[in-house]
């Protein structure tokens, strides 16, 4: 009993634990379309920012662009939105954040087209930076979705608690390489103070961009237990902090930047050199989910060997037992009949031998053979024991 009991509750704690690494991975890959979602939404900055800088000639296909990147987001939406109706349905912090996400959206959208509808000559500096700031507010709502879904996922997984944090981070890091970008298409249509303003955006945006990378460097490769991720983070400092950024700095140094470089040329440039951010994110992402699956697929041999050590025990036990009742308990059960049937035997035999105040019990009866001083007649002597 006591074997099976230690057995049972093995199996049940190995069960457990690979349960909760199975709802953990589920989760994350919830986890993962809210990562998708807010990088989207980042994209669509790129061709909005082009389209809203562009000549009459360039216009046609930055709008193209911006239309391709626009259904890309409401696809991602959209699937976000299926994926987590029950949470949207009934938690109310998860329904505001994501009325909120599509509200501001829109409304970043609206200022966007409504830039991009006027002729280039009336597309002020500060129209310009008003839009881009309107879809930096729907990033942000995208990001605070982003948190909120990723806390209802540890709460129902904690087993994914670091996985789900440094995905995160890898999106902030590419969030904040895109803002640099746009704050550069501001500075590029604007003059005076106002550009002073922008550059000192510039400035505390980057070193936010400096301490997520710094943290990532620090504790991914570890914690993920990847030599690939490792490499790509590499691969982000020599293509991204050592290319596309120092292009970045030296256009928003220069005063006469605008002069030469047009929003959409800038972008076009700045762009690629993002897109090891871009990798890093997805390849986190997908460093973590291996990470979690692994654990899983480890529980579950764990598990398998509990139950095959349990089994083995238990028939052990139950070898040890049938061996022990046939080599000690049956002889002996079989020594005891045999007595019980000679003692019957030899009192039906030998009842006058007895004298009245004797009694027999059926299994304590001790016959004893005296020889008496006369051997040729012999006598029976019995006692018997109750």
């Amino acid at each position: 009993m006591v074997c099976l009991m230690m057995a049972g509750s093995t199996i049940a704690f190995s069960l457990s634990d690979y349960l909760n690494y199975k709802r953990g991975v589920i989760e994350f890959g919830r986890f993962h379309t809210a990562l998708h979602a807010a990088a989207t939404i980042s994209r669509e900055r790129g061709p909005a920012n082009s389209l809203m800088g562009a000549s009459e000639r360039e216009q046609a296909q930055f709008a193209a662009d911006l239309k391709t990147s626009r259904e890309a987001t409401d696809k991602d939406i959209a699937e976000l939105e299926a994926l987590f109706k029950t949470e949207i349905d009934q938690s109310a912090e998860m329904r505001s954040a994501f009325m909120a996400l599509r509200a501001q959206l829109e409304s970043g959208r609206q200022a966007v087209d409504a830039v991009a509808a006027l002729p280039r000559d009336e597309r002020s500096g500060a129209r310009i930076a008003d839009a881009i700031q309107a879809m930096f507010r729907a990033a942000d709502r995208a990001q605070d979705y982003r948190d909120v879904a990723g806390r209802s996922i540890i709460a129902l997984a904690p087993e994914t608690g670091a996985e789900v944090m440094l995905t995160s981070m890898a999106g902030t890091l590419r969030e904040r390489a895109g803002r640099l970008g746009s704050y550069v298409v501001m500075m590029l249509a604007s003059q005076g103070q106002a550009r002073s303003h922008y550059r000192a955006a510039f400035d505390n945006e980057l070193n936010r961009l400096f301490e997520v990378n710094a943290l990532l460097k620090t504790y991914a490769p570890v914690t993920l237990q990847s030599r690939a991720l490792a490499r790509l983070l590499d691969q982000v400092t020599v293509s991204y902090f050592a290319g596309a950024l120092p292009y970045a700095q030296r256009v928003a140094f220069d005063p006469n930047a605008s002069n030469a470089l047009t929003p959409g040329e800038f972008t076009a440039k700045y762009v690629p050199g993002m897109k090891s951010t871009e990798n890093l994110r997805e390849l986190i992402e997908t460093a973590a989910l291996n990470s979690l699956d692994k654990v899983q697929q480890k529980s579950l041999r764990a598990m398998l060997i509990s139950a095959l050590l349990a089994g083995m025990a238990v028939s052990v036990v139950i070898g040890l037992a049938y061996v022990l009742r046939r080599s000690l308990f049956r002889p002996m059960l079989a020594v005891m009949r045999q007595i019980d049937e000679i003692a019957s035997a030899i009192l039906r035999r030998h009842r006058r031998y007895l004298t009245p105040d004797v009694k027999c019990g059926s299994c304590s009866c001790v016959l004893t053979f005296c020889a008496s001083s006369n051997a040729s007649s012999g006598a029976w002597k019995w006692s018997a024991n109750q």
